[in-house]
């Protein structure tokens, strides 16, 4: 077996890289690296499968592409946490195992949390330029804007990524610092585009409203017990740190996985003892000068996202919109405020990749027609 090694030129070795490549050779597979932003497309058809990092190279739909990237607990980081994890998926970041599977690897404790009545909102800010949702400074700060906008009466918190360089001055938000484990109990929802930060406040059962694009979508509408440690069983079962990688058994059984798209019941010739740990500390309570029933006492029952219906009428011979929540509420606002036609293509697109008219009309009849139905 032939098998393409992306790399951008710019990561420099590491162990997992260097035990992922000695496990692919000690297999008998023939691994040759190439740098992503030399090696042609149509040069990628001789090889059996592709390995990458990231969203280095598009590939050829036809052949398996196994992508890794930061891990979602415990990520890795070559200088602060060099044993931490990397996700391992098809095709793209992201898009993790999709079986139900129940994972010895998982110790992730589920639980409720209580949070004070009244408490805000909050925003989780993105990396501008990022490849998995494409927007500029300008224009996450467009949508970000229409998220506060559409919470009009609500009191809302933005809390940036830590490596965004946008200048933040959003009307109607009071921006905040400190860590997302620092704030679970101190928020009753959460809105991103598809953060790893939202991964904190699931644990702790706090309502998300994502992108369809982000692998917690669904569970994060409402969360429960059970789905949210399925949703952990999964993601452990996606990533691997760099002594697992030097482990062929691992190795092996990623191969097949990426070639057959289908987890195997097991990965390891024998159990893995080491386990993905959350990073994270006891929830803080937020100071307040309102009466705060014992927790034992409260039961949390969240709310269901804001639903919107649609009917034929509204959508004017264009394709119908399955579902419509807040967060399609809050991106219909902010598609209707760009101004490059091509931007309000792929925004929609992202979001509603079903809908097949997607002239500039047709968008805008779409997004017209949520944000006023909304307001009745």
């Amino acid at each position: 077996m032939k098998i393409a090694l992306l790399n951008n030129g710019k990561q420099k070795q590491n162990r997992w890289s260097q035990n992922l490549i000695d496990s692919l050779i000690s297999l008998g597979y023939q691994v040759e690296p190439l740098r992503a932003n030399l090696v042609k497309e149509q040069e990628l058809y001789k090889y059996d499968l592709i390995i990458g990092y990231g969203l280095s190279k598009e590939v050829p739909d036809s052949k398996p592409y196994l992508v890794f990237d930061l891990g979602y607990v415990d990520r890795y980081s070559r200088d602060e946490n060099p044993d931490g994890y990397l996700q391992a998926s098809l095709s793209r970041p992201a898009n993790i195992v999709q079986e139900k599977v129940k994972s010895d690897r998982n110790n992730i404790k589920v639980e409720e949390v209580y949070v004070p009545e009244g408490a805000p909102i909050l925003i989780l800010g993105q990396k501008e330029g990022d490849k998995q949702h494409g927007m500029t400074s300008p224009q996450l700060k467009a949508y970000y804007q229409a998220i506060i906008d559409s919470l009009e009466g609500e009191e809302v918190l933005f809390k940036p990524h830590p490596k965004s360089q946008i200048e933040v001055n959003l009307k109607g938000s009071e921006v905040i610092g400190g860590t997302c484990e620092e704030l679970v109990g101190n928020v009753s929802k959460v809105y991103t585009y598809n953060s790893t930060g939202a991964l904190p406040f699931l644990k702790y059962l706090t309502p998300v409203i994502s992108s369809e694009v982000a692998y917690y979508h669904e569970v994060g509408k409402n969360p429960c017990k059970k789905e949210v440690e399925l949703l952990f069983d999964r993601i452990s079962y996606s990533q691997w740190n760099a002594d697992e990688l030097g482990d062929p058994e691992v190795v092996k059984n990623l191969v097949e996985y990426a070639i057959e798209g289908k987890a195997p019941k097991s990965w390891t010739s024998e159990e893995i003892t080491k386990k993905p740990q959350p990073k994270s500390q006891e929830p803080v309570k937020k100071e307040s000068s309102k009466i705060e029933l014992p927790k034992e006492e409260v039961t949390k029952t969240p709310d269901e996202p804001k639903q919107i219906v649609i009917t034929q009428e509204h959508l004017q011979n264009v394709d119908p919109i399955p579902e419509v929540t807040e967060f399609h509420i809050s991106t219909a606002y902010a598609i209707l405020a760009e101004k490059d036609f091509h931007t309000k293509q792929k925004m929609f697109k992202q979001i509603w990749p079903d809908v097949k008219h997607r002239s500039k009309k047709d968008i805008e009849s779409h997004c017209k027609s949520i944000v006023n139905q909304s307001k009745e």
